[in-house]
């Protein structure tokens, strides 16, 4: 059974960030497999991303070739969204670079994410979608006099940045359906006519209130539309959605934390279903960022060629 991770365009990109981390690593051992449909995301073209001091093209897009011993090159630009597979991990991961086109959100879904889906419905069996979320987000969904409909805040300290909820298993499809249809989520290249003070608590289970910071999604973010579409493709997928509450400017350590949360959560769960590799509980300290990052937010020199990096 493998894994799909799936990071959204969110505050302060920390979902991307998280997953170039986990790219990059020793640990990990991820290959790049192909390009998914962007034909609703904005264009991107970027020069090939890797560790500084690698030498030469990063193993994330070499295919070791053992009837010459040699490496083959199986890609040559970045683009804007790309998949990859870490048998090691028996974990498939996104990288999306660029933000959806606004009000094709469903039609990104329905040309890239569901594909996929089908394309390996063999072999994905659980699905983990990371999201972060901002001060002024939080607020818009908080105003809302309507206690028992609110995604809950604490005032001062959160008990933890990261809220995890889980696929909620009592429900099926036509639970699902009956509440939503009528707002033509499967359709409808957006939902501007969903109050934004309408809160989910069907599609996922989250904790206590002192676990995490939220009880329930709003439907105006794209999580919800994600993670509905997901569910009405295939009910018996295992969902986990983790979302992290973030300050918007360094983001880095953000993304570093969230990969110490994913591997605490999930480690257990990997271990058991991959017997045969040893597979590391990564830490903060376990972590490198790509050369993209010594520009990212804009204390390097501004590059002046593609080889280097992603950002200025």
């Amino acid at each position: 059974m493998s894994t799909l991770i799936i990071p959204l365009v969110s505050t302060g990109n920390v979902p991307q960030l998280t997953v170039d981390l986990l790219l990059h690593n020793e640990h990990t051992n991820y290959k790049y497999v192909k390009d998914l449909n962007a034909q609703f995301l904005h264009p991107f073209l970027g020069p090939l991303d890797k560790l500084s001091g690698e030498q030469g093209i990063s193993k994330l897009y070499t295919n070791d070739d053992a009837s010459t011993s040699s490496k083959i090159n199986v890609k040559q630009f970045s683009t804007p969204i790309e998949l990859y597979y870490s048998k090691k991990e028996n974990t498939y991961i996104i990288q999306q670079r660029t933000p959806i086109v606004p009000t094709y959100e469903n039609n990104f879904i329905n040309s890239a994410i569901l594909p996929l889906l089908k394309e390996y419905k063999n072999e994905i069996k659980k699905i983990i979608v990371l999201d972060s979320i901002g001060p002024y987000e939080m607020q818009v969904a908080d105003n809302n006099n309507d206690s028992d409909n609110s995604i809950y805040i604490e005032d001062k300290i959160f008990s933890s940045r990261v809220s995890i909820g889980e696929k909620n298993d009592s429900n099926s499809i036509e639970d699902i359906d009956k509440k939503y249809l009528a707002l033509s989520l499967l359709s409808s290249p957006s939902d501007t006519a969903i109050k934004s003070n309408n809160i989910d608590k069907l599609l996922l289970n989250f904790t206590s209130r002192k676990e995490n910071f939220q009880l329930g999604l709003d439907r105006t973010r794209f999580a919800f539309k994600l993670i509905y579409h997901i569910l009405h493709f295939n009910i018996h997928l295992d969902l986990s959605y983790f979302d992290m509450f973030v300050y918007e400017g360094d983001n880095s350590q953000d993304a570093a934390y969230l990969v110490e949360i994913l591997y605490t959560y999930n480690y257990k769960n990997m271990v058991s279903e991959n017997s045969a590799n040893r597979i590391k509980k990564l830490t903060i300290k376990d972590l490198s960022p790509p050369i993209s990052w010594k520009g990212l937010y804009g204390f390097g020199e501004v590059p002046d060629s593609m080889e280097q990096g992603l950002y200025i």
